[in-house]
C-alpha cells in the first residue's frame, strides 16, 4: 500500500515536471511514507505506556544520528517496523519505566567509544548506494560527530535531574553506532 501511494505521488510530480526522475521520487516517497508510518505508530504505542517523551527523545537522537552516520537497512518492511519499535522502546522501558540508572562515568566512556566508531566507520553506505564523493563523506562524518557531541553533552547535563532521559540519550547513539559498524563491516 505504501508503494502504491509513493508511486502516485511520484507520478504526480513527473506529470508536472517531466525532467523529474520517477524511480528516484518513488523510492524517496516510499522511504518517507514508511518512516512517517513507523514514527506515528511508535508514538501512538508510547502514549498508553506513559513513554511518549522518552520515545520522542529516542526518535530524535536515533534518526538524526542515523541520517548522518548511515547504517544497515532491513530487507523487509515488517522486520524494519519491528526492529525500529524494539530499538525505540528498549532504552525507554529500561530507563524510563524500570528505573535502571546509568552511572555517570558511563556517559564519557560511551562518548569516547562513539567518536572512535564514527571516525572509523561513518558514514556507512551500502554497495547499492555508495557515497563516493569525498567531501560529502567528510561532511557526514563531521556532522555525525558534532551531533554525537550534542547528545552526550545533553546526557551529561541531564544526569543529575533527569537520569532516565540522560540514559536514553547516552544509549541510543550506541545502538546507532552498532548498526553503523555492522553495515561497514558487511561491505
Amino acid at each position: 500500500m505504501i508503494r502504491y501511494f509513493a508511486g502516485k505521488a511520484a507520478a504526480y510530480i513527473v506529470r508536472n515536471d517531466p525532467s523529474a526522475d520517477y524511480e528516484v521520487l518513488e523510492y524517496g516517497y516510499d522511504v518517507l511514507f514508511q518512516e512517517a508510518g513507523v514514527t506515528i505508530l511508535t508514538l501512538l504505542l508510547a502514549l498508553p505506556l506513559g513513554l511518549f517523551f522518552h520515545i520522542a527523545v529516542s526518535l530524535a537522537a536515533y534518526n538524526i544520528l542515523r541520517l548522518c552516520a548511515g547504517g544497515i537497512h532491513a530487507n523487509h518492511r515488517v522486520v524494519c517496523v519491528l526492529t525500529s519499535i524494539v530499538i525505540m522502546f528498549g532504552p525507554s522501558v529500561i530507563f524510563g519505566k524500570l528505573g535502571v540508572t546509568l552511572p555517570l562515568i558511563a556517559i564519557p566512556s560511551l562518548y569516547v567509544a562513539g567518536v572512535v566508531m564514527l571516525l572509523f566507520y561513518a558514514p556507512a553506505d551500502t554497495e547499492t548506494k555508495p557515497i563516493q564523493y569525498l567531501p560529502t563523506r567528510k561532511r557526514m562524518k563531521i556532522i555525525s560527530i558534532a551531533w554525537l557531541s550534542v547528545l552526550y553533552a545533553a546526557a551529561f547535563a541531564l544526569h543529575g535531574r533527569f537520569p532516565d532521559y540522560s540514559a536514553v540519550l547516552a544509549v541510543m547513539p550506541f545502538i546507532v553506532k552498532s548498526i553503523l559498524m555492522k553495515a561497514a563491516l558487511a561491505n
